[in-house]
């Protein structure tokens, strides 16, 4: 069954690629371009959440630490993107799995949701 992949984005350019890219390598995309689905993201249940951490209003480094701390949310693997400095250190921060330095090469998207996912699942998802 493929996975399914909560994409948080506000550019909608950047959106379409993300999700072009992420629907050819087999994955189902749930798009969103504001930062207020994260209050479904229950209902949802994505097995990732791709999220920039520069949304309209709100950081993703912050949904991102509360996500965390639900208990029907927090064993969602959640990758945050951003051009912003010290990405790396603000993941670490809010509890992210994982991160993503814009611009990214569309390459670096798979390597890292397969080894987000890989941890949640104990075992390499190349073949998924």
């Amino acid at each position: 069954m493929a996975k399914r992949i909560l994409v948080i984005e506000n550019d909608e350019s950047t959106l379409q690629v993300i999700q072009f890219v992420l629907e050819e390598d087999g994955f189902v995309v749930i798009p969103s371009d504001t930062w207020e689905v994260v209050k479904l993201v229950s209902e949802i249940n994505p097995d990732l959440i791709l999220m920039d951490d520069l949304l309209d209003g709100k950081f993703g480094h912050d949904l991102c630490r509360w996500l965390k701390k639900q208990p029907d949310t927090g064993h969602i693997p959640i990758i945050l993107t951003s051009a912003a400095p010290h990405l790396e250190q603000t993941a670490e921060q809010a509890c992210a799995d994982g991160f993503l330095v814009k611009p990214f090469d569309i390459v670096d998207i798979g390597f890292v949701i397969d080894a987000a996912l890989s941890k949640t699942t104990g075992r390499d998802n190349a073949d998924l």
